[in-house]
């Protein structure tokens, strides 16, 4: 029958067997040295001091719902921990039954070398490791509950069971190495506070990682950290090791610290990492090494303006890449790019390219802007480049594949000035064309910016949609101002756009031209564009000359047209 005092219960000698369900009533109990307490039915006790044997019988629980247990538990049964206090397990446990955590604290170890389990625990509150020394645990732990490693600092917990809770990891010190592939929830938040440490010796996969500064992960060789959670995070710690990192969900991760793992870093599809430095993505390899960041559908935002190393190899898989440059960062990268997807600029800052890259996708400036400075081969690989409304394509290097400029989108050639060399390209109605010279006497590349294009320019606006030149003067240091040796009384003209397989599609009253920027009197003299050959010039008059519009609508050479003016200086 069940009893109902109220004092302790103390075993000290013989062997008091438990026979049926909660014999003794829920009280501290005492099992001393030589004596035995049989656990043959369900047992409820709030705290347990057994310097005796205690063996719980399987498929029996023996509950306690806190204090320290001191002493072994052994049997084929289980042990269960309620209420909201914490239970400490000092010893090492022999029981081999399910281990159950429904409320409170379970707390393995109390700074020591000993605390342990033998079977599985089902953890649905809070379950924490606590030994001092290097322990490695087996079994699987699962429930709805959280788990902390808390060793202190030179404690090494070793997982090795697949196991599955779904709360969160916590690392407030020591080591939590993982013994075999996905031991780790692969939904769960590793979390780690400034002493703690990940050791990923195996493939990993986890929802989120953060941690504080101080805070490190070892990733081992030839080992891959994915974190595919949906929701953001940020990892102030040091990432290590020969092992590599992938982003697979589409919560954002934010890397603050330097950082010197070496296997790399692949974005996959809807995943971002955000960065501050070129340290922050991992060592540097000593020569260039392709695939160190792998985008296969992912994007890199970049946060502050600095250069990527060139030997960080930057490969795009099928699914592409976006790299995002936030308002006045300026991110800039002289090395190769190469594989079968594409690039996409986005965001309003600025990305620079100047190596000779091989990649086949194509390229899609959606915002801000992409300067090519490649003294070799193509700058943006051999797919197409497309401007969107808003964004810049310009600088002095090269693209072999073909250029679009959108509705909107601006063409930028040079520096201040310089050439742009491109391939086939197509000026669609509404797009524009940053026109910048420092002396109206001066030559081409060097005085005023040129697009060079290796094959032919369709020129789709027209009069009621038509494309935009910008007109910007600098003084001849380069500077916003007026230009050199411009005078309003006279005619110029200067190639701006030449095109080796012609032009189809001029138009001249197709262009429009905007002066805000250009800092020198006009006095009433007007712009027009008129075609040379292969060549577009710009063309400034001192006064309207009807009868020259009316040349341009018969459709006569423009080559007449300029002869019949006075030439400043030679032509370009």
């Amino acid at each position: 029958a069940a009893n109902t005092f109220s004092g302790a219960a103390t075993i000290n000698a013989g062997t008091l067997t438990i026979g049926v369900a909660n014999a003794l009533p829920a009280v501290a109990a005492t099992v001393a040295s030589g004596a035995t307490l049989d656990v043959a039915s369900n047992l409820t006790l709030s705290t347990l001091n057994t310097a005796g044997t205690t063996s719980v019988a399987g498929g029996k629980i023996l509950t306690l719902s806190g204090g320290s247990l001191t002493g072994v538990v052994s049997g084929t049964g289980g042990l269960a921990k309620t209420g909201t206090n914490s239970l400490t397990l000092t010893s090492n446990q022999a029981y081999t039954g399910t281990t159950t955590v429904s409320d409170g604290y379970l707390v393995l170890g109390n700074q020591t070398s000993s605390g342990s389990v033998a079977g599985n625990i089902v953890n649905n509150a809070v379950l924490t490791f606590a030994r001092s020394d290097s322990y490695s645990y087996a079994g699987v732990v699962s429930g709805s509950g959280v788990i902390f490693q808390s060793g202190g600092t030179g404690s090494i917990l070793t997982l090795t069971g697949v196991n599955t809770y779904s709360g969160t990891t916590n690392i407030s010190s020591g080591t939590l190495k993982l013994g075999a592939v996905n031991t780790l929830p692969t939904a769960t938040t590793v979390s780690l506070q400034a002493i703690g440490t990940l050791d990923v010796g195996f493939n990993q996969t986890v929802g989120r990682l953060d941690g504080l500064a101080g805070s490190s992960v070892i990733l081992g060789s030839g080992a891959k950290l994915t974190i595919a959670g949906s929701s953001g995070t940020q990892f102030d710690g040091a990432l290590s090791g020969g092992g590599a990192l992938a982003l697979a969900g589409t919560g954002p991760l934010t890397l603050t610290a330097t950082n010197l793992f070496s296997g790399g870093i692949t974005l996959e599809s809807g995943s971002s990492l955000s960065v501050s430095a070129d340290a922050n993505l991992g060592a540097v390899p000593g020569s260039a090494t392709a695939g160190q960041l792998t985008f296969n559908g992912g994007s890199l935002q970049a946060t502050a303006s600095f250069s990527l190393n060139s030997n960080r190899g930057i490969g795009l898989g099928s699914g592409g890449g976006t790299i995002y440059t936030a308002t006045t960062v300026s991110l800039s990268y002289g090395g190769i790019i190469t594989g079968t997807g594409g690039l996409t600029k986005s965001d309003p800052g600025a990305l620079t390219l100047g190596g000779a890259s091989t990649y086949t996708g194509a390229t899609l400036i959606t915002g801000g802007k992409l300067l090519v400075t490649n003294s070799a081969g193509s700058g943006t690989g051999s797919g197409s480049v497309t401007v969107s409304s808003g964004a810049i394509f310009g600088g002095t290097g090269t693209i072999t594949g073909p250029l679009f400029l959108n509705s909107g989108g601006i063409v930028s050639p040079g520096l201040i000035p310089g050439t742009l060399n491109v391939g086939a390209t197509t000026f669609a109605g509404g797009s524009k064309f940053d026109f910048k010279i420092n002396d109206a006497t001066g030559a081409v590349n060097t005085s005023w910016n040129l697009l060079n294009i290796s094959g032919g320019l369709t020129l789709t606006a027209t009069s009621g949609n038509p494309f935009i030149v910008n007109l910007s003067s600098l003084t001849l240091g380069n500077l916003a101002g007026t230009a050199a040796n411009f005078n309003s009384s006279l005619s110029y003209n200067w190639q701006f756009v030449t095109a080796s397989a012609g032009v189809t599609g001029f138009d001249a009253t197709a262009f429009q031209f905007n002066t805000s920027l250009f800092q020198n009197s006009l006095g009433t003299g007007n712009f027009y564009v008129s075609q040379s050959g292969n060549s577009l010039l710009l063309n400034f008059t001192p006064v309207p000359e009807p009868a020259t519009w009316a040349l341009l609508a018969l459709g006569l050479s423009p080559i007449v047209l300029v002869l019949r003016r006075r030439r400043a200086f030679p032509r370009s």
